[in-house]
């Protein structure tokens, strides 16, 4: 009878955790859409050298997807980005042959600004900061 009470106690905590979404995320609705195209600048950390770079981006609830150019970064001139926004924070991952990065950026109307981190097989990693308006 024990076994009884205890796996229905186990089945209601389940059921009640997955019409709550499960408590696995923590994340906010969205309060910005990146949708869009974003122009700007990416600043490496280490030695201070800017370049230029564009985002072309698609949101769909907090789902974010689109292409990124960068024409003067011999490593990841362009590629594909995906994230997901919450609150008005985007975080996002970009891939660029062997080349990968994140980044997390804050948007505050028209301007999103963060940092990033990115690594490639052949040309190393670098850590830096974003600016970019749409």
């Amino acid at each position: 009878m024990n076994w009884i009470f205890k796996s229905i106690a186990a089945l209601t905590c389940t059921l009640l955790l997955a019409a709550c979404g499960g408590g696995g995320s923590s994340s906010a609705p969205p309060t910005v859409n990146v949708t869009g195209e974003w122009k700007g600048t990416a600043r490496d950390a280490s030695n201070g050298a800017t370049g230029s770079m564009s985002f072309s981006l698609n949101q769909v609830g907090a789902d974010v997807g689109g292409s990124f150019s960068s024409p003067t970064n011999t490593c990841l001139k362009v590629g594909s980005i995906s994230g997901t926004v919450s609150g008005n924070e985007f975080t996002g991952k970009i891939a660029s042959g062997d080349a990968t990065g994140t980044f997390i950026a804050t948007v505050v109307g028209n301007a999103m600004s963060g940092t990033y981190e990115a690594k490639s097989a052949t040309c190393g990693s670098g850590k830096g900061s974003i600016n970019m308006t749409k």
